[in-house]
């Protein structure tokens, strides 16, 4: 789905830039770094691709979130779901590779495992599963460290397509 969409924008962006017309078999070309530029060719885009393709971005990267919180009541053993959880996280990063990412992921892991410490241990949340140190599930961290790159990757589907 992202690679039609990423596709797509490459054919826009090439209407823009060289004004051609698309034929059946779209040429592949290596635009001028000023076309490069997500910014200048974001202009040039038509509006209604733009809320398209930032929508299949946040889709593509939301679904999973929902996807990994329907299976909190279906499975019951919090190691297990940690290592579900873990799929997702590594099939996310396997499939768009950006070292940004994976700084999102351990900041996310660290920060919103002390501040979930914070949060049980003042009473402020509670859990019935306990097996990361006996306070909250192991799968907790993992789920919001693939927040936290599906946030970041969102931002960046904004900036890109509708700033």
């Amino acid at each position: 789905m992202v690679v039609v969409a990423q596709l797509v924008e490459l054919q826009i962006v090439d209407l823009a830039v060289a004004g051609s017309i698309p034929v059946d078999h779209p040429r592949l070309v290596r635009f001028p770094t000023a076309a490069q530029n997500s910014r200048i060719y974001c202009i040039l885009m038509p509006r209604i691709v733009a809320k398209i393709l930032l929508c299949t971005t946040v889709v593509t990267n939301a679904l999973p979130i929902a996807v990994m919180i329907a299976l909190i009541p279906l499975i019951r053993s919090d190691v297990l779901l940690t290592v579900v959880y873990a799929g997702f996280i590594l099939a996310a990063l396997m499939t768009r590779q950006d070292k940004k990412d994976l700084i999102f992921l351990i900041f996310g892991f660290v920060t919103l495992f002390f501040s979930e410490y914070l949060f049980i241990s003042t009473g402020v949340e509670t859990f019935e599963r306990r097996s990361l140190l006996g306070v909250m599930p192991l799968w907790l961290p993992f789920l919001w460290a693939y927040v936290f790159i599906a946030i970041r990757r969102m931002v960046a589907a904004v900036d890109r397509y509708m700033l």
